[in-house]
This record gives C-alpha cells, structure tokens and sequence, in this order.
C-alpha cells in the first residue's frame, strides 16, 4: 500500500503521521455526512494513504475503499514488526526519540566494543 524510507536524522525532531485523506473531491462529499473515513460504510468511497512530515505529504498511496483493512508494519535494522490490522482511516503517529537509548543497548555496545569503555 505504502512504503517509504526514512532516516532517523532527518525526522528526528519532526512529526511524522500516516492519515488517510479522500481521493478526490466527490469521495470527500461521500464521506461528509458519516464525520469520519471510518465511520463511512464499506465500499462508499475512495481514500488514499499519505505520510506527512511536519504537515507536508512526502508518499501517498493508490486508491483504496472506505471498509478496507490494511497491516501496519515497519522495519528496524532489518527486523520486520508487523502489527494488528486497522480499519483505512486510522490516523497512526510516529514516534522516534533518538536522544533516548536504552540500558538493553549501551550494555550491548560495552560488550562489543568493551575496551573503548574501560
């Protein structure tokens, strides 16, 4: 449906959003009187995936239908995360802290590199 590649620095202190939108304007017209894309039935109208960063769309996907259910997944370090499904118009916020990192790590990083510790 949707891939994008992203490095860490460059969205470090951004935000970072995968939200649905209508396709086009007549989709939009569909969708008024329900609120929500979600709350629109099955197969009523078109929407599309889009990521924005900062509020600006950098991917936006295909055509898909109000009803439909998609995989959220990304990939860390070559490690696949795939998630329950969601209903299309569910907004999902991304969240990277960079400036944290994990005591599970730094232990990781003393044992490889244990004689630039001591």
């Amino acid at each position: 449906m949707l891939d994008h590649l992203f490095y860490l620095p460059e969205i470090s202190s951004s935000r970072v959003l995968v939200d649905f939108l209508p396709y086009t304007s007549s989709d939009a017209a569909k969708i008024k009187p329900y609120g929500l894309i979600t709350k629109t039935p099955e197969g009523r109208a078109k929407v599309k995936a889009v990521i924005k960063t900062d509020g600006q769309i950098v991917k936006q996907s295909s055509s898909l239908t109000t009803g439909e259910r998609f995989i959220d997944a990304h990939e860390i370090n070559g490690t696949l995360k795939i998630r329950s499904s969601k209903q299309v118009g569910t907004l999902i916020a991304l969240g990277f802290d960079i400036l944290n990192t994990s005591e599970k790590f730094i232990q990781k990083l003393k044992k490889k590199n244990y004689h630039q510790f001591l």
